[in-house]
């Protein structure tokens, strides 16, 4: 569910921690101090009116924590304990493999220790290691421990830094990443072994590998990111499928290679643009053989893919009396995936001739009033718009509009 983005997400929260730390000592007069304990806390809480259109309607909400305490060794090292944590409740609608499933309810934690080491004025090393669970319900009358999409993530990491140039009008920076991790879906059981064949009982599990690197040039005014990452898929017991559909032996692999791009410009104090865009393709040595003896339809690369998305948006700041001030935040983003050979069905289960294509609108609009330097009060307006060739909705949903609507608050210190 959240592979790619929650490992990439977690490296970012990372340096995010170090950076304010840092930030946060420098505004007391010097550099990060030896010997020193200091932390980041980040919580916010969103009540939500969630609205699958056509359908049912929740009140629910969301809410994440955000907790980095770090001891500062000396000049050149650092240890830090990341917790991150959230939930929500509201209408969801999340890509498995397989296809978009519908849930009401997820929660998701995850602990990282990390050693950050300053190996010179230029680089920057931070070993780690990590623990994710994420657990999701179908149904809030669904139990948190029975999900069938609950995993855990277990592995570590490490994460490199280097200043390419850096000068009062800005710096220029690469990073590179390398992590290893298990996953393991702990109720997720084959068709196999639910009806007590001992075959493929582990069929989501899977060792990932991801490396990642990104430059970014920040410059007065604007700011660019430049990103690329490769993600091997080895999984523990899924066994590739035949034209027949029985089993060649070989077990899955996936590999999903990502292109990024990231773009900021400063058109004045108040208004600032910004651009992400991002290319996916997948490629999966895995089949699907469906249907039964004797009519069987085959396809082979079930999973390969490509899948594209573009995401602009606006921000205004509004200053007001007492250095109070109010940001407005516009984003629109459009992403379509397609199947290289998962072809449509209509409503009835009939395969058709296209090969599947999925549409994703996102339209999201944000107030926040900044109390002070800590506080936070705001509105978020979400609506999501799905469209897919692939009528077949019995098991997954690919026709969908979901409509949020949330106030809160967030506290930083």
């Amino acid at each position: 569910m959240k592979s790619l983005t929650g490992i990439m997400c977690l490296g970012l929260l990372l340096a995010v921690t170090t950076n304010t730390v840092q930030a946060k000592d420098e505004a007391q007069g010097g550099d990060a101090t030896p010997g020193k304990f200091d932390w980041l806390l980040q919580a916010t809480g969103y009540l939500t009116h969630s609205h699958l259109m056509g359908a049912s309607q929740i009140l629910g909400g969301n809410g994440s924590l955000v907790v980095a305490p770090v001891y500062q060794f000396d000049q050149s090292k650092a240890v830090m304990l990341l917790y991150n944590g959230s939930y929500r409740k509201s209408k969801q609608i999340y890509a498995q493999d397989e296809g978009p499933k519908l849930f009401s309810e997820d929660q998701s934690h995850s602990v990282t220790p990390t050693f950050r080491y300053v190996w010179s004025p230029k680089f920057t090393i931070s070993p780690s290691i990590f623990y994710t669970e994420v657990r999701t319900k179908e149904t809030s009358a669904d139990s948190w421990g029975n999900g069938l999409y609950n995993y855990r993530d277990i592995g570590g990491g490490v994460n490199g830094e280097y200043t390419l140039n850096s000068d009062k009008d800005g710096k220029e920076l690469l990073t590179i990443g390398l992590q290893r991790y298990r996953r393991k879906y702990p109720n997720f059981s084959s068709l196999a072994s639910m009806a007590g064949i001992p075959f493929e009982e582990r069929e989501k599990d899977f060792d990932g590998t991801l490396l990642a690197a990104s430059y970014a040039k920040i410059r007065a005014g604007w700011a660019a990111k430049s990103s690329i990452s490769i993600l091997d898929k080895n999984f523990v017991d899924k066994q590739v499928e035949t034209s027949t559909g029985g089993r060649t032996g070989d077990r899955q692999h996936d590999y999903v290679a990502t292109l990024g791009e990231e773009l900021s410009y400063r058109f004045n104090d108040d208004l600032t643009g910004s651009l992400h865009c991002s290319v996916a393709y997948t490629q999966s040595n895995q089949n699907l053989a469906e249907g039964s003896f004797p009519i069987i339809t085959f396809h082979s690369d079930y999973y390969d893919s490509l899948a594209f998305t573009i995401k602009p948006g606006l921000s205004y700041t509004q200053k007001l009396a007492d250095e109070r001030k109010i940001t407005y935040v516009a984003t629109y983003g459009l992403s379509k995936l397609h199947y290289y050979d998962r072809r449509a069905k209509n409503v009835a289960g009939t395969l058709l001739s296209e090969e599947e294509n999925d549409w994703t609108h996102i339209l999201t609009l944000n107030a926040v009033y900044a109390l002070d330097k800590h506080w936070n009060i705001g509105a978020i307006a979400e609506y999501n718009k799905a469209s897919s060739n692939m009528r077949d909705e019995q098991v997954y949903r690919y026709n969908y509009e979901i409509l949020n609507l949330s106030a809160g608050f967030s506290y930083r210190y």
